[in-house]
């Protein structure tokens, strides 16, 4: 559901994070250094694995945290395997689910379409 006067896309109770992770990596690109060292294809299991268990300690909703003013990070994505992710989920206070900004940082609107309709056809359902 997007939200427009606060800029944010709450997410489906139903989302399967992991999807979601992969369709992030599938939709950035390489920047700058990144193409010396990106990978091709798919996002492999053990880095999702790896950004899943980075997120763990997030999945419970009542942990607070200062970001970016909405609340602690659920999924977070910098640069992974050089592809410019910058990509995160986020507790709204005022919904108390998850959100993503729909301004995507690095990415153009187009991507953020795609995202947000992979998102509802129920191609990132669990």
């Amino acid at each position: 559901m997007l939200i427009k006067e606060r800029g944010i896309y709450i997410l489906p109770d139903n989302i399967d994070y992991r999807k979601l992770i992969k369709k992030v990596y599938e939709l950035s690109a390489p920047l700058g250094m990144g193409h010396f060292c990106t990978i091709e294809g798919c996002l492999p299991e053990k880095t999702v694995d790896k950004i899943m268990a980075g997120a763990s300690h997030d999945f419970d909703l009542s942990y607070k945290d200062n970001f970016d003013g909405e609340g602690a990070p659920k999924i977070s994505m910098d640069y992974i395997h050089g592809r410019c992710c910058k990509f995160c989920t986020f507790k709204d206070y005022e919904t108390g689910k998850y959100a993503i900004n729909y301004d995507w940082r690095d990415h153009n609107k187009s991507d953020t379409k795609k995202l947000i309709k992979a998102i509802e056809s129920g191609e990132l359902n669990k």
